[in-house]
């Protein structure tokens, strides 16, 4: 067992000192404006579902999950690379490899358009997403695209505060004018959906001159490298199946709501969803402090028993305390919602449970794979877990969502957030073991 001594020698002894560190003060710093902007997003929450009906609120779910599936297959991991290339390339280097990525980029982007011109009428049986809003969605990728690449400039320039100012003000000013479009205007769902393209323009166009004028990127699409172009598949194809299984544990459930029960219902479920994946901003807390120092202490230590032991404690403890406030930011919803949220939404704490303990086992899930990421063996434990829970998902979610309504979507979820982490323990089990049953022997001892 761990003893609040215990706990506090691990802090004082161990964590401590990491919090000095400028990798720690920067993950602060990244942290701080995530939380801001989540908790901004949060508390738009009670305006919204007060302006908008149920069917407003799934139609603006559909279209987040959608465009953030195209955005995903757009951008095929592009700015992970240039993340990557950033300490090896100098600046022409790093000016073709970006100007051949965005070639493709753009390219991706035309075979989508396409694809979703022809299946718009489906996609609006389905999902009510207009025409005239669906072809927009290339455009609004491509956008995200240049600001996520130039948030990567900033992280890899060790810029954290940049990096913040960019993201806070691309949430207060897609937050702003969400209000002013939906509560001032009474625009609906079309003005929820206006203010997130406005949006996205404006900061993208900010993050283009960041590019070409700050960091001195020559962009240009005058020049094909064929080794650029080759080198950037070779990264982004194999991250597909990842990518699509990422997408299917955590967006898929909006679609199946839309198609078997309707677009209200996606609305309720998005509401309940949000409030339940309020723990993940504890988690981010944790896990960036404690990402650096397991990684120095398996290294300092050459991976000594004690020390895997304790890191060991640490995550058991920590996976029992998330479980634990599951359970009471559900019960803290059963009271909170009847004020929080508009009459209309008032139901949407039957999700909040089973949505939190999913995000409760992603937590575990990403405690595991620390040691994957240790060893630099990631490849088969993101096949392994991600896509084939995602395989799992899908007709989970469509028979539960039958059989027990739409509540199967959140139990679907959680079960298989579940198999992620299982596999995740199990994978990670084999490529660096750790003590996970040390506990049973002081068990046996005590008895």
């Amino acid at each position: 067992m761990i003893s609040a001594v215990d706990l506090r020698e691990y802090f004082n002894k161990y964590l401590l000192q990491y919090l000095k560190s400028s990798r720690v003060q920067n993950s602060f710093v990244y942290l701080s404006a995530s939380i801001v902007g989540t908790g901004v997003a949060f508390f738009l929450v009670p305006v919204l579902t007060r302006y908008l009906s149920p069917q407003d609120y799934g139609i603006i779910a559909n279209y987040t999950a959608l465009l953030s599936f195209v955005c995903y297959f757009i951008a095929l991991s592009n700015s992970g690379y240039i993340f990557r290339n950033f300490f090896f390339l100098d600046k022409a280097q790093l000016s073709s490899a970006l100007s051949n990525v965005f070639l493709i980029n753009f390219s991706i982007a035309f075979v989508v358009l396409l694809i979703l011109v022809f299946s718009s009428k489906f996609i609006y049986n389905e999902l009510k997403i207009p025409f005239e809003w669906l072809i927009l969605i290339p455009l609004i990728s491509l956008a995200q695209i240049v600001i996520d690449t130039t948030w990567r400039f900033y992280q890899a320039g060790n810029q954290a505060k940049k990096y913040s100012v960019l993201q806070l003000s691309q949430t207060i000013i897609n937050l702003g004018l969400s209000i002013f479009f939906v509560v001032v205007l009474l625009w609906n769902w079309q003005g929820r959906i206006i203010a997130q393209v406005i949006t996205v323009g404006f900061i993208s166009l900010i993050g283009y001159y960041i590019l070409t004028r700050k960091q001195e990127i020559a962009i240009t699409y005058r020049v094909f490298n064929k080794v650029d172009v080759k080198d950037f598949l070779k990264f982004g194809i194999p991250l597909i199946p990842h990518s699509i299984g990422g997408f299917v544990l955590s967006l898929s459930d909006r679609f199946f709501l839309s198609s078997m029960i309707g677009v209200a219902a996606t609305g309720l479920y998005t509401v309940g969803a949000t409030f339940g994946g309020l723990l993940m901003i504890l988690h981010g807390a944790f896990y960036r402090v404690f990402l650096p120092y397991a990684f120095e202490t398996l290294s300092k230590s050459n991976e000594s028993f004690e020390v895997r032991k304790r890191l060991v404690k640490i995550t058991y403890l920590y996976i029992l305390i998330f479980i634990t406030l599951s359970f009471a930011l559900y019960f803290f919803a059963t009271l909170v919602f009847p004020w929080f949220v508009g009459p209309k939404f008032s139901e949407s704490y039957i999700y909040v449970l089973w949505i939190a303990l999913g995000y409760a086992m992603l937590a575990a899930y990403q405690m595991f794979t620390i040691y994957a990421i240790y060893t630099m063996k990631t490849s088969m434990v993101t096949f392994r877990t991600d896509f084939l829970a995602a395989l799992v998902k899908i007709p989970l979610t469509y028979l539960l969502i039958l059989y027990i309504g739409p509540i199967g979507a959140a139990i679907a979820t959680f079960i298989a957030y579940f198999i992620t982490a299982i596999s995740a323990w199990h994978i990670n089990n084999k490529i660096l073991p750790m003590p996970w049953f040390s506990f049973l022997k002081y068990v046996n001892k005590t008895i």
